[in-house]
């Protein structure tokens, strides 16, 4: 029961935050208040990748997308939950033969990586979990 009401709490500060009503300040407060910690989410993520395979498609298809979306905030994130929980940095460093920090500070939050960066990623992650992500043309929201 608290945890819905904490849910319910945070939605609603959202939409107040969206709104211009909430400062960002006291929006950060009411994340700290009805978020677990991050350390905490990103322990429950992992274990879910690593023990659901159409969890982790789901997470690595959600990243693409949020690049091709150009959030490449959002998928250079997804990116590196992806990588924490699965094949890790040091063995995609070694599959790409590049050093694994170069790769750390390129899916950082400050990080640019150039296309054909990301894409020799997504291709190895791809080869890992012997999976194939396809991009499929769809009608706009706005057509």
């Amino acid at each position: 029961m608290a945890k819905s009401i904490m849910k319910t709490a945070h939605k609603t500060a959202k939409g107040l935050h969206k709104s211009g009503v909430m400062d960002e300040t006291t929006m950060r407060e009411f994340d700290a208040l009805c978020l677990p910690p991050a350390r905490e989410f990103r322990e429950t993520v992992a274990k879910r990748v690593q023990n659901d395979a159409r969890f982790r498609r789901a997470l690595l298809i959600e990243a693409v997308d949020a690049l091709l979306e150009s959030d490449l905030a959002t998928g250079k994130a997804l990116l590196r939950d992806y990588i924490n929980a699965t094949i890790g940095f040091e063995a995609l460093a070694a599959v790409l033969d590049k050093d694994s920090k170069s790769i750390h500070r390129k899916l950082g939050p400050k990080g640019n990586p150039r296309a054909d960066n990301i894409f020799a990623i997504i291709k190895a992650l791809q080869d890992t979990d012997e999976v194939r992500l396809q991009v499929k043309a769809v009608a706009s929201k706005a057509a």
